[in-house]
């Protein structure tokens, strides 16, 4: 008989066996049934991966759903676990749409991007955590064209790059 787990690589620990019955409930994961054979260092070792494979089942539960929301059409707002905000734009038809912002840890802006049909098109700033700006240019269908400045923490200019309508640099000075 064909061992279920042998994907996984966790399909014998010590003395115990883990068998699936998807049969009997909806879950794989909550229909994981254990079989002893007496050694209790295994029953730690058996639940610990139990545990394990319920975290990722949520996990991947999460992700699944923050893809399918970041398709639905309108604003959307990104934070972090903690509750910073990350992110905020609008999607429309799936993708990217008009200003995004993104901000550092400390609530200040870190950059912001036009965006038409889910591409880079339009002006782009990218700021130092200190506010300074760090770079900026403009983009056309998700290439760098023109010229692009780039600064240091006290916003003197470094460099300028110039880019044509192909995002191939013409001149890095």
């Amino acid at each position: 008989m064909k061992d279920p787990f042998a994907e996984v690589g966790e399909p014998i620990v010590g003395s115990w066996r883990l068998a699936a019955h998807r049969c009997i409930l909806p879950s794989a994961f909550a229909a994981l049934i254990l079989f002893s054979c007496g050694q209790p260092a295994d029953l730690e070792r058996a639940r610990s991966i139990i545990d394990s494979a319920r975290v990722v089942e949520k996990a991947d539960s999460a992700r699944r759903a923050m893809v399918n929301d970041s398709l639905k059409d309108g604003p959307h707002v990104y934070r972090s676990q903690s509750g910073l905000l990350l992110m905020e734009g609008q999607i429309l038809n799936g993708q990217r749409e008009g200003l995004w912002t993104s901000y550092h840890a400390s609530g200040k802006v870190k950059s912001r991007s036009e965006y038409q049909h889910g591409l880079n098109h339009g002006l782009t700033t990218v700021f130092h955590e200190n506010g300074n700006p760090y770079y900026s240019g403009d983009s056309r269908n998700g290439h760098p064209v023109g010229e692009w400045s780039f600064f240091d923490l006290g916003g003197g200019l470094l460099r300028t790059v110039k880019y044509d309508s192909t995002g191939a640099v013409i001149n890095d000075r």
